[in-house]
C-alpha cells in the first residue's frame, strides 16, 4: 500500500473517531455535579450485592471484571514484549560482567548497614503489600496495589544482595507466579461457566460485610491479580539487572 492511500484510510478512519468522541464527551454529567448515575448505581451495588465495604474494589474486581482483565492482559503483553527485546539485546552483546564493568557500567559496592537495614526493611515492605492486597474488600488497597509494593521488595533484594547465579533461577519463578496469576483470573471466570452462569460472574457465596471474604470471587480474582502484578514486575526488575547493572560486593573482587 502506497504512502497516500495509508493517509487516506487514516483520515477516512480519524474523521468517524472524532465525532465518536465528541458525541461522548458531549453526553457526560456535569464537571463536579452533585448526581452521577454510574457512581450511584456503583456504590449500590458494591453496598447492596457485593456486600464490600470498598467500592473501588467492587467496580475493579465484580461490576467491571471483565475489563480489569482486558487490563491484565494489557500488562502481561507488556512485559513480555520489554522482555523479548531486552533478551534479544543481550543476545547480541555476549559480555560478562566483568567485561561490561570496565566499559563503565553501574557498580556498586554494598555496605553492611545497607545490608543489615535492607534485608529487615524487605519483610516489612511485603507484610505491608500483603496487608493492603489482602484487605481490599474492607479498606481501600487492591492486588494493583499490593503487587506493586511486593515488587519493590525484590529491588530492595538486588541492592542487598548479589545475584550472580541466582538471577535466571529468580526469574523463572516469578514468570511461573505471574503465569498463576494471569491463569487464576481465566479460572476464576471459567468457574461462571461451569456452574450455569456467565463469565467472571459471582458465583461463590459471600460472608458477611467487614469480612475478608464478604465479595464471594472477589478475594480469589484480587489474589490472582496479586500474583500477576507483583510476579511480572519482578521479572521486569530482574531482567534490567540482567541487561546493566552490575553487582559487586566485598572488596569488588
Amino acid at each position: 500500500m502506497s504512502r497516500t492511500a495509508r493517509l487516506m484510510l487514516f483520515f477516512l478512519a480519524l474523521g468517524p473517531f472524532v465525532l465518536a468522541c465528541c458525541w461522548a464527551i458531549a453526553g457526560l454529567p456535569r464537571f463536579s455535579g452533585p448526581e452521577h448515575r454510574y457512581g450511584a448505581l456503583a456504590a449500590d451495588q458494591s453496598l447492596s450485592a457485593s456486600k464490600i465495604n470498598n467500592a473501588v474494589t467492587a467496580v475493579t474486581f465484580d461490576i467491571r471484571g471483565f475489563d480489569t482483565l482486558a487490563e491484565e492482559f494489557i500488562l502481561f503483553a507488556a512485559i513480555t514484549g520489554i522482555l523479548l527485546l531486552l533478551r534479544m539485546k543481550r543476545e547480541e552483546k555476549q559480555e560478562n560482567d566483568l567485561d561490561r564493568a570496565r566499559k563503565g557500567r553501574i557498580m556498586f559496592k554494598t555496605s553492611g548497614a545497607v545490608v543489615f537495614l535492607g534485608r529487615h526493611l524487605m519483610i516489612i515492605v511485603a507484610l505491608v503489600g500483603l496487608s493492603i492486597a489482602l484487605h481490599a474488600t474492607v479498606s481501600p488497597g487492591g492486588g494493583f496495589q499490593g503487587g506493586v509494593i511486593i515488587a519493590s521488595v525484590m529491588l530492595i533484594f538486588i541492592f542487598v544482595n548479589s545475584l550472580h547465579g541466582a538471577a535466571e533461577m529468580l526469574t523463572r519463578i516469578f514468570e511461573i507466579v505471574e503465569s498463576i496469576g494471569m491463569l487464576g483470573y481465566l479460572a476464576c471466570g471459567v468457574c461462571g461457566w461451569f456452574a450455569g452462569a456467565s463469565f467472571l460472574e459471582n458465583i461463590l457465596p459471600k460472608a458477611d460485610r467487614g469480612e475478608l471474604l464478604s465479595g464471594g470471587l472477589v478475594p480469589l480474582i484480587n489474589f490472582s491479580v496479586l500474583l500477576a502484578v507483583a510476579g511480572g514486575f519482578c521479572v521486569l526488575l530482574l531482567e534490567f539487572v540482567k541487561q546493566e547493572l552490575i553487582h559487586i560486593r566485598g572488596d569488588g573482587q
